[in-house]
């Protein structure tokens, strides 16, 4: 996690080993949260005047001055992370997910879409080709760099070791949008799942704007121009790149023969990778709604059953909500034992919330090659692209 100038950070909460005894049909511990949650999030003014350069230069930053064999680069996806700790290297984000706090509920998509191209104006004027989303109609804004920032060039020429493998992970997941010119640099983006949209004719079928091509394209050829190994992958569905990480985890346990009988599922901004590194298979979701649950539940029926099933939740997440009764239900998939963190819910305010690992965890068990095989083997047959 970091912190640094970009204010509080949503760190992790404790996570649990979860190798304890129990029942068969395991009752989950649940550590509930009381009080209000008064955090909010940054203005749409203080997010004008973020300086791009000086976060991608923060984020390297926090990793120790070392060699890396590899640098994961890309989604801002949780499982992207836990991919860099099975290569032995960072994670290198290309864009910034915040809330911003001042949007008023009453406006509808076009409203927003004025008020988020403001943002993508004064933003684009000393960055240029800076993206900028809004998820419609509450949730994120998601600002995206345009190509490889400085930082991150520096990074790959002087600290991953010649001929290492730089992966570019792609969002290409289909979303709902309503752009502003041409070009796409500021749009809303909308899932089914998310209501109705109003003013539907205005609306097209589109992909998340991390998916943007003149980052990953920039990146490549930086990596290729520089002697390093340029491999893109490609998800269009946020749980297929989670179970493809899972699955992968699995099969790299299993060639040592350590026993993967430990599952630990992160949420939102508790993403570390801390079980990962003492043999769990690790999984995330973007948030602890119904319907992540309900994925999650649909891959562990037609996955072997793990031991054990830890679930550290968002910190938001409201105990007595309708996505708990989910996630109790992915609980009893444990053969022997469960247990539900729910961290404390962030309070005050944060100029720029986010979260990041920022610690590589030692990976004895694994090599970047096998790493890579196993995820060509798997993508292929789950419809996910690496090339």
């Amino acid at each position: 996690m970091f912190g640094s100038d970009l204010g509080r950070v949503l760190a992790p909460g404790d996570w649990q080993l979860a190798m304890l005894g129990g029942a068969v049909s395991p009752r989950p511990q649940v550590a509930l949260i009381d009080g209000p949650i008064d955090w909010h999030g940054p203005t749409r003014t203080e997010l004008g005047e973020l300086d791009l350069d000086a976060v991608a230069a923060q984020v390297v930053d926090c990793y120790p001055d070392d060699v890396y064999p590899a640098a994961v680069i890309g989604a801002n996806h949780g499982s992207a992370g836990y991919l860099a700790a099975l290569l032995g290297g960072p994670w290198l984000p290309s864009g910034l997910d915040v809330a911003a706090s001042d949007a008023p509920d009453t406006w509808d998509a076009l409203e927003m879409l004025n008020d988020t191209r403001a943002l993508g104006r004064r933003l684009r004027t000393r960055f240029p080709g800076a993206t900028v989303s809004q998820r419609f109609p509450a949730g994120r804004l998601r600002v995206t760099w345009g190509e490889l920032p400085p930082a991150y060039r520096r990074f790959l020429v002087e600290r991953v070791r010649p001929g290492g493998l730089v992966l570019v992970v792609r969002d290409v997941c289909p979303v709902q949008v309503l752009r502003d010119g041409a070009d796409g640099s500021v749009q809303l983006e909308r899932d089914v799942l998310d209501g109705p949209a109003g003013s539907s004719e205005y609306w097209c079928n589109g992909i998340a704007t991390l998916s943007r091509p003149g980052f990953a394209a920039d990146t490549l050829r930086f990596a290729r121009h520089h002697q390093l190994t340029g491999v893109q992958l490609l998800f269009n569905e946020p749980h297929g790149l989670s179970q493809l990480v899972a699955d992968a985890t699995r099969m790299l346990l299993r060639d040592i023969a350590v026993p993967d009988s430990w599952l630990s599922v992160q949420h939102g901004s508790r993403v570390t990778n801390r079980p990962l590194a003492a043999g769990a298979v690790p999984y995330w979701c973007a948030d602890a709604s119904l319907h992540n649950a309900t994925m999650v539940e649909c891959w562990l029926a037609g996955s072997e059953p793990f031991r054990h099933i830890d679930l550290a939740l968002e910190p938001a997440t409201d105990p007595h909500g309708p996505g708990m009764t989910g996630w109790m239900s992915v609980c009893r998939f444990a053969a022997v034992s469960a247990a539900v963190d729910l961290q404390d819910p962030p309070t005050g305010s944060a100029p720029i919330p986010t979260s990041h690992l920022a610690v590589v965890e030692t990976m004895p068990f694994t090599t970047a090659t096998a790493v890579l095989g196993r995820l060509a083997m798997l993508a292929n047959r789950s419809g996910l692209l690496l090339t």
